[in-house]
């Protein structure tokens, strides 16, 4: 008697993991990583690749508010109740295990240092909601090269938002139109790279010129990111002055060097 219901109890674990490897996975997933006082929340959408294999993208919507910048998993493997995945681009991973009513992924997240996470299924009620829902295409401009459009609806009166994918990394542009005339504000195109939310790129015009001899100042100023700081590559200057007409001047920055007692130091070469 002990005997059968030893094997009975085997039997039913056997049955309860196979319904759990029998449920879909497909859909948005949610939790919140504890760091100290503060909760990152993070949103991972798993899905079935073409080969029946699992597939998932990661959003850590409290650092980067776009939920069209998540970051695609380079691993994902499902055994039973096991659930893995990797994301190497932030050197991230997390073991979990599958609740048998499959609704919820009770696990570790580990980059540097592990931390518990419990992933749940999203549900209509329970999603964490976009604070600005938009919906994205992507438009192919030339060889090799991408546009991602963003549209929020509503009348088509405003620009449109491009997303730049390039050289392996994301620029965000927003248009920028300073609400006073100020000296040193502009009007333009200010770019952003989604990783680290510093500047790579600024473009337009001043709003107020700094001199009653200048009629008008365009610009483009070009950065690079180093060690964690937007430091400036190259200044594109066009001047239309009252009394000689235009002028242009170039200004190429290079030798970038980082002193930690006099601050960030550069050489400039004027064209």
């Amino acid at each position: 008697m002990k005997k059968t219901n030893t094997l009975c109890i085997a039997a039913l674990l056997m049955l309860c993991s196979r319904a759990v490897l029998a449920q879909d996975l497909s859909g948005d997933w949610q939790g919140a990583l504890s760091i100290g006082t503060q909760q990152l929340r993070l949103i991972l959408h798993i899905d079935k690749a073409d080969d029946a294999s699992w597939k998932a993208t990661l959003a850590s919507i409290d650092q980067s508010p776009d939920r069209g910048a998540r970051m695609p998993a380079d691993a994902v493997t499902v055994a039973g109740t096991s659930f893995k995945m990797t994301v190497a681009a932030i050197r991230g991973s997390f073991d979990g295990t599958i609740a048998s009513d499959g609704n919820s992924i009770v696990g570790t997240w580990t980059q540097g240092a592990p931390l518990p996470l419990t992933l749940t299924r999203a549900t209509p009620a329970t999603a964490w909601k976009d604070p600005s829902p938009h919906t994205a295409s992507f438009v192919t401009s030339e060889r090799d090269v991408k546009l991602e459009v963003l549209d929020w609806g509503g009348p088509s009166t405003g620009r449109t938002l491009v997303l730049v994918p390039g050289l392996g990394n994301t620029a965000h542009i927003f248009e920028v139109t300073p609400r006073k005339k100020r000296q040193g504000l502009f009007k333009g195109d200010l770019w952003i790279d989604a990783k680290t939310f510093l500047r790579v790129q600024e473009s337009g015009y001043l709003v107020k010129n700094p001199s009653v001899f200048l009629k008008k100042i365009a610009f483009v100023r070009k950065y690079e990111i180093h060690d964690g700081i937007s430091v400036p590559r190259q200044v594109q200057s066009v001047v239309d002055t009252r009394l000689v007409g235009k002028a242009e001047l170039t200004i190429d920055f290079s030798h970038f060097a980082l002193d930690a007692s006099k601050g960030a130091a550069g050489e400039s070469e004027n064209q």
